[in-house]
């Protein structure tokens, strides 16, 4: 089959028929991958992981080093009676809580389609193999460090969301060490 490239903006497009989509089983907006030989160009669908059983598992296994990294700063927080104080301003049930929250809703939801690229299994190997590396252990900062690298490697754009979260904290007023 010969297909001719559109213009598409500065780019070019390739227009792909509803027939060859349901040969691939790729559905309007999924996410492909792109390689090459050198030579031809091959498009496959990028799977992703369907089950919530498999996509909870994986947000546990972020989640859970995350979750290490706040205790310890909360901990040194409770420590220092200002940023104690500080802190209680933004818990659950306050008016700022409430805001943020909302704020912070408005961010991730335009950048849906980048964290789908989390629920991959690429992404859960990729973690998984990493935990190997630290003996099982989640909550090292050397960990956390490098789990960031793999998730910029797997859904890049999600820098964008951290950039946008740090001007919500900011605009807000939130202090950095909450």
């Amino acid at each position: 089959m010969l297909k001719k490239l559109v213009k598409y903006g500065n780019s070019n497009a390739l227009i792909l028929d509803r027939a060859i989509l349901e040969l691939l089983n790729i559905s309007e907006g999924a996410v492909v991958k792109l390689h090459t030989d050198g030579k031809s160009l091959v498009i496959t669908p990028h799977e992703v992981i369907e089950s919530k059983e498999a996509f909870m598992a994986g947000l546990e296994k972020v989640s859970h080093s995350i979750e290490s990294e706040v205790e310890k700063q909360t901990i040194a927080i409770k420590a220092d009676p200002v940023k104690n104080q500080e802190m209680e301003k933004w818990m659950p049930g306050t008016e700022n809580f409430d805001k943020l929250t909302k704020a912070f809703q408005a961010v991730t939801e335009k950048y849906r389609d980048e964290m789908a690229k989390l629920q991959t299994e690429a992404f859960s190997n990729d973690v998984d193999a990493l935990a190997e590396k630290y003996h099982g252990d989640r909550s090292t900062p050397e960990f956390v460090k490098e789990l960031l690298i793999i998730r910029q490697q797997h859904a890049p754009k999600l820098a964008d969301m951290d950039k946008e979260m740090q001007q919500v904290k900011e605009a807000f007023g939130m202090p950095d060490y909450l």
